[in-house]
């Protein structure tokens, strides 16, 4: 979005001389619009689903989600840090799997939502 606005901006300032700024501008126009289309908002998408809070630990980059129903979770696009923080606070919010085992995680005091796979269920 920044690149883009940048590129408008550019393009407004030094003036279409050259076709090839206004080439460039009409394709992040249509990156743009497609990166907007193509994905709804999760918060969206996630409205109507029950998040339930759960406690959690870290097993090497994995996450154990205990409870009534323990599961093993692929958390993607947490990092060290971001693994160091939950640790401390080891609690969660998840919206249950769908049928592909494919959820959203909430960490507190991280503002972001993190898709998560359901790798195995852990049973007793």
């Amino acid at each position: 979005m920044i690149a883009f606005i940048g590129q408008l901006l550019l393009v407004y300032e030094v003036g279409t001389a050259s076709p090839l700024p206004a080439v460039l501008l009409v394709v992040s126009a249509v990156v743009f619009g497609f990166a907007l289309r193509r994905r709804p908002p999760v918060g969206m998408i996630l409205a109507d689903e029950p998040w339930n809070q759960v406690q959690v630990r870290w097993e090497g980059r994995l996450l154990i989600v205990a409870g009534p129903r323990p599961v093993v979770l692929a958390v993607h696009g947490i990092g060290p840090l971001l693994r160091g923080r939950v640790k401390r606070h080891r609690r969660a919010w998840l919206v249950d799997p769908d049928s592909g085992g494919r959820t959203v995680v909430a960490f507190r005091g991280v503002p972001k939502l993190f898709h998560a796979k359901v790798l195995t269920r852990v049973f007793g």
